[in-house]
């Protein structure tokens, strides 16, 4: 029995065999899912149920705001009426660990031997207090999508553009050609471009230790980009995300941020937009500076409570630590792996006709070596929340560091944490 479980933990290790390094036990587990993660789930349903005939896997589709408040609920029940394993987005995982240290079972038994074999920005979400309180799923690092067809038309060549002020006279140049188009499609009630700005100069809602960091100088930096973008009309802004596609396809924006996973909805929304499309870096807010950045991702935890440890285990382990699942999920649904064996793959350096014959995942493949760490904490709901209401004060009249500092001291008396003082305010943007 030892040497079985000696060559199984070999082998899983560098991601070649699907057979968990664990004991399992006959039985059912459920879990909580939603999204492209559960379409990516039940992709890897089958072999699983191949591999492993004695376990039942029942997946059960929970929308985010349902399971978050279902899952607090039954952590503060003891984990009645929980499943197994859940899906938690990765900025949501220090919430529920920090208000809840035993809700999640340590994986430290069969998940230790995974360190470095983990994108390290998920490692380091996961790894909490000397526990590994869940098991990382997908890498989310974000690019530039833009109408290669319509740069072209316009006689932008894309390659050239390195910052943000290249791409703003680049938007100029394309509302020249066609009084219409607009540069960037952007949702102001969500904070996804600036989460990303910010990250770009490694910069976050929370510091290290913890302090509110909403007036530093990189935050202000991010949000003046974006009112200045409003302010010169180069945003089509929209008033609710399943909106943003729609004004792609019209033709009333030429280019979006966000990460891989939007690469396959786009492909499913708009299939004969095949080759009107390409991907570029971000660019760098300051000549020379940054030009990569992280946004979203999740992972799955099982439940400290569930009956079925083992069988959760086994599965978690199949899907997520192994290649060939992993890039299952990236070809049906757009989950970029975070485990890094799955770059071994050739698929990655495959044209794809969509993207105007570009290597589109080989290009998100070489962003996950370049993500920033990122400080949660158990409050980043609230900072979202927080930095949405300032990103709009700003759009609307506030300058940006009056907004920034409004909601900063508002976050201060919701959370109690100190507010993060730099001792210049300076913004390195004209």
């Amino acid at each position: 029995m030892l040497g079985l479980l000696l060559v199984a933990c070999s082998d899983s290790l560098n991601g070649t065999t699907p057979t968990p390094s664990l004991i399992r036990l006959p039985n059912e587990i459920t879990i909580w899912s939603w999204g492209v993660g559960l379409k990516g789930l039940k992709a890897n349903l089958p072999s699983f149920n191949q591999a492993h005939p004695t376990i039942k896997v029942t997946l059960t589709e929970v929308s985010p705001p349902e399971l978050y408040a279902k899952l607090e609920a039954g952590l503060r029940a003891g984990g009645v009426g929980l499943p197994d394993v859940v899906q938690v987005e990765t900025e949501r995982l220090d919430f529920f660990i920090n208000k809840f240290p035993e809700g999640f079972a340590d994986l430290r038994s069969w998940a230790s031997k995974y360190e470095g074999a983990f994108d390290a920005l998920k490692w380091f979400t996961v790894h909490r207090d000397g526990r590994i309180r869940a098991l990382p799923w997908d890498s989310s690092p974000v690019g530039l999508y833009y109408r290669a067809d319509l740069f072209q038309r316009a006689g932008i060549d894309a390659s050239t553009i390195t910052t943000w002020d290249e791409y703003l006279k680049a938007g100029q140049r394309l509302q020249a050609f066609d009084p219409k188009l607009k540069l960037l499609a952007f949702y102001p009630n969500d904070d996804s471009l600036l989460q990303v700005l910010m990250n770009q100069q490694e910069a976050s809602y929370f510091t290290l230790d913890g302090k509110i960091n909403l007036i530093s100088p990189e935050v202000v930096h991010a949000l003046t980009l974006i009112k200045q973008m409003y302010t010169a009309g180069l945003l089509v802004t929209v008033s609710d995300s399943t909106k943003i596609i729609p004004a792609l396809q019209a033709g009333e924006a030429a280019s979006y941020v966000a990460g891989p996973s939007w690469a396959t909805l786009l492909q499913e929304k708009v299939p004969e937009m095949t080759g009107k499309w390409d991907i570029m870096p971000l660019p760098a807010l300051l000549e020379g500076g940054e030009r990569h950045a992280s946004l979203g991702g999740s992972v799955l935890a099982a439940l400290r409570t569930g009956k079925n440890q083992e069988s959760a285990a086994a599965f978690m382990e199949y899907c997520l630590a192994n290649k060939e699942s992993q890039n299952l999920m990236l070809k049906q649904v757009g989950l970029l792996p975070s485990f890094l064996p799955a770059y071994e793959d050739p698929f990655y350096s495959t044209p794809q006709p969509f993207f105007n014959n570009k290597p589109l995942w080989q290009f998100f493949g070489k962003e996950v070596s370049h993500l920033k760490l990122v400080n949660y904490t158990t409050d980043f709901e609230l900072a979202s929340d927080a930095a949405t209401k300032a990103q709009l004060l700003a759009l609307l009249w506030l300058d940006p560091f009056e907004a920034l500092e409004k909601k900063a001291n508002a976050l201060k008396d919701l959370t109690s944490r100190e507010v993060f003082k730099p001792e210049l305010r300076t913004i390195p943007f004209k």
